[in-house]
């Protein structure tokens, strides 16, 4: 496949497709001692976006979320939180009873014991101002005693730490000119434009440098969507072309809520 040819909504869902047979395929001809070892050297991920409205429809999806956990026969290995991790007001920051409310007490430890990457979505800017250093600040607010990962607004991860299977990538996607589209220009809710820069350099590196097997790059606002917002262009030009060529097996993201 030339790296050359422009990325598209058809080539990815083809190419997910017939990873997902191969995996298939791989699973179903393996015999039952085979699918256990398999099973128990794999890595579990659940990922979960715009959760952050503390309501009962949060708390109904984290049961769900617990109760598919509890069936796989083995912890999830973490939570990857999409962004939009906190709608609307949060008072005191880093000491906010929301923490509690909106993330401790929902994706409780018993269920999900492993560490939660987070990346920022534009509800984490815009509805409270500054909310995004708090995210950032929150571990180490509490000298790393919490499994909420945010150490910086674009950050990687190797898991695991001896021989990693995969490589995240978690990046900030709150670019001006996306939010700016969302939200109007009557207060500033984005990453500034040197931290976009930077990040870009970042990834180039990141993708250039010797990688897990499976690369999985994290962001709050998605590709391609067929859903309310639509496709988000920047990403598309800037970054779909880079994610191909440099062998990119997935990317996740949030912002359209969709299942």
């Amino acid at each position: 496949m030339s790296t050359e040819m422009p990325i598209s909504r058809r080539r990815l869902l083809k190419t997910l497709f017939c990873s997902s047979v191969a995996m298939k395929l791989n699973l179903t001809t393996a015999t039952a001692s085979e699918a256990a070892a398999i099973r128990t050297g794999s890595l579990d991920f659940l990922a979960v976006g715009d959760f952050g409205s503390g309501d009962s429809k949060q708390l109904a999806v984290a049961r769900a979320m617990a109760r598919y956990a509890k069936g796989m026969g083995k912890s999830a290995d973490g939570l990857l939180m999409l962004g939009d991790n906190f709608y609307g007001p949060m008072p005191g920051g880093v000491n906010s009873r929301r923490w509690v409310t909106g993330f401790s007490s929902i994706y409780q430890a018993k269920n999900f014991p492993n560490p939660c990457w987070a990346v920022l979505g534009n509800h984490d800017y815009r509805d409270t101002p500054g909310n995004e250093q708090a995210q950032l600040q929150y571990t180490a607010s509490r000298h790393g005693k919490t499994r909420w990962r945010m150490p910086a607004k674009y950050y990687r991860v190797d898991l695991p730490k001896v021989n990693p299977q995969v490589t995240f990538l978690m990046i900030d996607t709150n670019w001006e000119s996306i939010n700016r589209r969302l939200h109007g220009d009557a207060v500033p809710c984005w990453t500034s434009a040197a931290e976009q820069a930077a990040q870009l350099v970042w990834i180039k590196k990141q993708l250039a440098s010797p990688r897990a097997a499976f690369t999985v790059v994290v962001g709050h606002h998605p590709l391609y969507s067929d859903s309310i917002h639509q496709d988000t262009p920047e990403l598309i030009e800037q970054l779909g072309p880079l994610l191909e060529k440099k062998g990119v097996h997935l990317y996740i993201g949030g912002h359209d809520h969709d299942l």
